[in-house]
């Protein structure tokens, strides 16, 4: 078991027992009363469930021992991080979504971590107190609690959808070899499973076919319908009835090659796209609070405002128009059209992007008095000149439908999105963009992307109500 979870002998019986990390004055001082009360849950390999509660406290190599009914089986999660027994980590996870499943059809939602579950041969699973289990983990230090529990875990979501995304994380585990999300930094790390930054297991797992591939992926992204708990037990079947191997088609050396440089170019890509939305989130504030006057800001504000109290409308505009109007306000900074022209969120990252960087652009207008922001056509338009503004917006639009019925139209959109170039640069600090002054002039990063939009017609009026977004 893990270190600070094991059996003992106790009065002649064995017992299962949670080392506190305590001395005897602290555990008094502590109040840890609630770690013996709250209850745990076992869950046989007929499916019975039985209410595992502690018992009782013993004092071992002068630290207190929280103990209770005796249970011989493996930490969860050192399971699934054994490379040398794939199978017995697909098992296990068996055992877990099974035993999960047989919970929630009671209306009981354990707490969704692999760390301190335990998994015995037969099949058998002990979830302990979630109490209990992190006082313990505590004991252990921060960085086995960043390492063994945080990865898989998403800070927002709770009940069935937190079990979803654990499942998804821990499958992704044992394909890969590595955790989807595997920042140090604890802030970072939430921000980054909230924002879905992974590299996709398809690229990490070469050969791994593309319905558990796919699988994995909508149950970690932070957009769309995440699946269900029975969606992973379809795909990976009872204990025993599909190997590892089974899970993978044959890979060449070259195709392996080509997926390891896919992989490498992904990663760079993602990482331009976070550090572009970071950007604008951190000099957001960097740009207010560096002494730029109330009355500036308040005229500025003043005027957004403004301007979203005559939000225009997608009134007798066709679909195509809306969609193409949608990209074209990327270059005009037009977030009023883009949140008139959107519903059930859609967009939101784009409109996020927009806002802030109309924020940004019109404070530094009028302080530096001089324009900031140039749409990437018209640069190109005028020969690609050497600038000090940053130059943002989109580019070589291809528009096509689809498929289209009386209230619902279809469309993908290829495209080029322009940034300046430090947003995707090596060593970005988070400073503003850099100018030809400081350290040489260098060309905006053109991305290419593909988008698969979907319209539908509410009210007469034609919105966007879904964009599913690639990079290419």
């Amino acid at each position: 078991m893990g270190l600070n979870i094991f059996n003992f002998e106790l009065d002649g019986r064995t017992v299962l027992g949670f080392d506190t990390g305590l001395h005897e004055r602290a555990f008094a001082q502590a109040k840890v009363s609630s770690l013996i009360t709250e209850p745990g849950y076992s869950v046989t390999p007929d499916g019975s469930v039985n209410i595992w509660k502690p018992e009782g406290v013993a004092e071992l190599n002068k630290r207190m021992v929280i103990w209770g009914p005796g249970f011989e089986g493996t930490p969860l999660d050192i399971i699934i991080h054994r490379d040398t027994d794939k199978n017995a980590a697909l098992n296990a996870l068996r055992f877990w979504l099974r035993a999960i499943r047989i919970l929630t059809e009671k209306d009981t939602f354990p707490a969704p971590s692999p760390r301190g579950v335990l998994i015995s041969k037969n099949g058998a699973v002990l979830f302990p107190p979630a109490g209990l289990v992190k006082r313990t983990l505590d004991a252990e230090g921060p960085d086995a609690g960043l390492n063994a529990s945080d990865r898989y875990l998403h800070p927002d979501l709770r009940g069935a959808d937190a079990l979803d995304f654990c499942a998804g994380a821990m499958l992704y585990q044992i394909f890969s070899g590595e955790p989807p999300f595997q920042n140090s930094n604890p802030d970072m790390l939430r921000s980054d499973i909230r924002e879905g930054i992974f590299i996709p297991p398809g690229l990490t797992a070469p050969g791994l076919d593309e319905k558990t591939a796919r699988l994995i992926s909508n149950a970690l992204k932070p957009e769309g319908a995440r699946p269900g708990l029975p969606d992973f037990i379809e795909i990976l079947g009872s204990a025993g009835s599909k190997q590892y191997d089974g899970f993978f088609r044959p890979v060449n050396d070259n195709e392996r090659e080509s997926l390891r440089l896919e992989r490498e170019q992904y990663g760079k890509r993602t990482q331009a796209r976070i550090k572009t939305k970071r950007f604008f989130h951190r000099n957001t504030a960097v740009f207010i609070g560096a002494g730029i006057g109330i009355g500036v800001i308040a005229l500025t504000l003043w005027s957004i405002i403004g301007g979203l109290n005559r939000r225009p409308s997608t009134k007798g505009m066709p679909p195509y128009e809306v969609v193409s109007q949608y990209y074209a306000s990327f270059g005009t900074l037009d977030h009023g059209f883009m949140e008139a022209a959107v519903i059930n969120k859609a967009g939101k990252g784009d409109i996020d992007m927009i806002r802030n960087l109309y924020v940004i652009s019109k404070v530094r207008e009028a302080y530096e008095r001089t324009v900031r922001v140039i749409p990437a056509q018209q640069w190109l338009n005028d020969g690609s000149r050497e600038t000090e503004a940053m130059i943002f917006g989109i580019t070589n639009l291809d528009l096509k439908e689809i498929s289209q019925s009386a209230d619902e139209v279809f469309f993908e959109a290829r495209y080029i999105l322009w940034l300046p170039a430090n947003f995707a640069g090596e060593g970005e600090t988070g400073s503003p963009p850099e100018t030809k002054e400081s350290q040489g002039w260098v060309p905006p990063v053109p991305i290419r992307y593909t988008d698969t939009l979907r319209l539908i017609n509410q009210k007469n009026l034609w919105r966007i109500a879904e964009i599913n977004r690639q990079q290419n």
